[in-house]
């Protein structure tokens, strides 16, 4: 599919969207069709708005996907699998009390969901990594970069599989971790690290994004050190 073809895409399912929104509120109001109707209405709306949420998770804008969930709830708050999606997102974004009160409440609605118990195994996950994080940082903060290093490749592998290998966080912890390897003065294990944490700023926030500059600058750093000017000079921002 041609970058025309997905943009054409996107901008008729928002068209759609918003007049199914203004149908769903309306149907609120006005007396109620014929049962099958409204089963086939309603299905199609939410059909239309867990498509939305799935393209804004795919363009890494976890704000606008929790939005059509959120939508979908103010007229179903007992639909499972928007609350499980919402508390993915919740998770992603680790607010732990959101995710805990969207576990509850899918045990609320069916006590054998499996999906429940999927956030709370991927919540405790994802605390853990906070914990290796903050290890990380106080050991580095001492200077102890060896075991800092060792921290941060434990929370880096937590977070890859929480969050993915492509998420904005996971690159901090990269660019973290070969910033250590830098100050232990190991150019050579921070570069690729530099460069893989820049690579995925780049492709998830655009190349204006603030972090993605901060990214560009780390590596141009490192290959100054190095003594490579010319590939270190276009970098700088």
């Amino acid at each position: 599919m041609t970058r025309t073809d997905r943009s054409e895409r996107r901008s008729a399912l928002k068209s759609v969207l918003a007049s199914a929104v203004v149908i769903l509120a309306a149907s609120e109001v006005s007396a109620a069709p014929p049962a099958s109707a409204d089963t086939s209405t309603s299905s199609s709306i939410y059909g239309l708005l867990f498509e939305q949420a799935t393209m804004w998770r795919e363009r890494n804008r976890p704000d606008l996907a929790a939005q059509s969930l959120r939508k979908i709830l103010e007229s179903q708050p007992d639909n499972t699998e928007a609350l499980f999606q919402l508390g993915s997102i919740e998770l992603q974004s680790q607010r732990f009390d959101q995710v805990r009160a969207t576990i509850q409440r899918l045990r609320q609605i069916d006590p054998g969901d499996a999906r429940a118990a999927e956030l709370e195994r991927a919540m405790a996950i994802g605390q853990t990594d906070e914990v290796a994080l903050a290890e990380a940082r106080r050991l580095a903060a001492a200077g102890a970069y060896d075991r800092a290093i060792a921290a941060y490749r434990r929370a880096l592998e937590i977070g890859e599989k929480t969050l993915g290998p492509d998420h904005p966080n996971t690159a901090t912890a990269i660019n973290n971790l070969a910033g250590l390897y830098y100050a232990k003065g190991d150019l050579a294990a921070a570069e690729p690290l530099y460069r893989r944490a820049l690579g995925i700023w780049e492709k998830a926030l655009g190349l204006e994004h603030p972090q993605v500059a901060t990214g560009s600058n780390n590596l141009a750093g490192l290959l100054e050190a190095k003594g490579d000017l010319a590939a270190a000079e276009p970098l700088y921002k």
